[in-house]
């Protein structure tokens, strides 16, 4: 081999790295939403520690926990698009329940909670509709939790390796696999 091809070769291997860099960057930031807020009571004083809780198939394992902090502030990131049901606790106070909280694509949903003191079982439960399949659109879709990560056996920990294991994706070219190098040594990727 001679220093020029070396030279190309290393050089498309580093635009590959930086292209893979960046499009794992960009959908990790692109695809996800995030809830925040603030959690009071009826005189306007700050809850800390409250438990805050939201609920949604979307979310791997159903839900997502967290607490609110010394201020009153709580914050749920990273999450997928979806309809979720948003519920805060607090020792001595009603539980708030809200359902059809809408997490879009790079949405940031804001909630201002006031939680009253509780009776002996008391909680609020606010309800908003929550539309089940939009029939005028048609898509497909793969979702791949941390436990299908772990158990797609891969070569190259590559996220070209879990597009490949997605149902409805073929290695090969749907005229009879052709895995010659005229592509460079890649394999087309079809939707089948």
């Amino acid at each position: 081999m001679s220093l020029r091809t070396v030279r190309s070769v290393g050089y498309f291997a580093a635009l590959c790295a930086v292209i893979t860099l960046n499009l794992t960057l960009a959908t990790a930031q692109a695809l996800t939403g995030a809830v925040f807020g603030t959690v009071k009571d009826a005189s306007g004083a700050i809850l800390p520690m409250a438990a805050v809780r939201i609920i949604s198939p979307a979310v791997f394992g159903g839900r997502l926990s967290a607490t609110t902090n010394d201020k009153g502030q709580f914050r749920l990131l990273e999450l997928p698009p979806g309809i979720y049901r948003l519920e805060i606790e607090s020792p001595g106070f009603a539980t708030y329940r809200e359902d059809g909280v809408r997490v879009g694509v790079a949405a940031t949903i804001e909630r201002s909670v006031i939680l009253p003191v509780a009776a002996i079982t008391e909680s609020i439960d606010v309800a908003a509709p929550v539309s089940t399949i939009d029939t005028r659109k048609t898509g497909l879709s793969s979702r791949f939790g941390s436990e299908e990560m772990r158990e797609i056996p891969v070569r190259r920990f590559s996220i070209f390796d879990w597009i490949k294991a997605a149902p409805g994706i073929s290695p090969t070219s749907p005229s009879g696999g052709n895995t010659s190098n005229e592509n460079n040594g890649c394999l087309p990727l079809v939707l089948e």
